[in-house]
């Protein structure tokens, strides 16, 4: 009876943008769009790591806007090493998730 048992677990890492490598907030947007819009009742949890000031102040500027439900499935993550696997554990099996978010896979994800 796992309430996340077939729900969308979506992990973005944005460890590799700064300012001079900034997020595309357009595909952050159509993103949004698209997962509330069409699979509100399919996002078990969406996990934001490590995302930049420009992103933190971008959702910031639209939270309200955001659909209530749609926003309390947003976790925006900023622990490091143990603690972030701590809490990506009570989501994920560690040995399939990769190391940079908090897993123990030494194997990158393939799509």
């Amino acid at each position: 009876n796992d309430p996340l048992a077939r729900k969308l677990l979506l992990v973005v890492d944005f460890a590799n943008t700064s300012l001079l490598n900034p997020p595309k907030m357009s595909v952050a947007l159509e993103s949004l769009r698209i997962l509330q819009d069409h699979y509100p009742e399919r996002l078990g949890v969406a996990f934001i790591i490590d995302a930049p000031w420009v992103m933190s102040a971008f959702f910031n500027a639209i939270w309200h806007f955001i659909d209530p439900v749609t926003r309390e499935k947003i976790q925006f993550l900023t622990q490091e090493g143990e603690a972030r696997a701590r809490h990506m554990a009570q989501y994920f099996d560690l040995s399939e998730l990769e190391t940079q978010v908090g897993g123990h896979a030494s194997e990158p994800f393939q799509s």
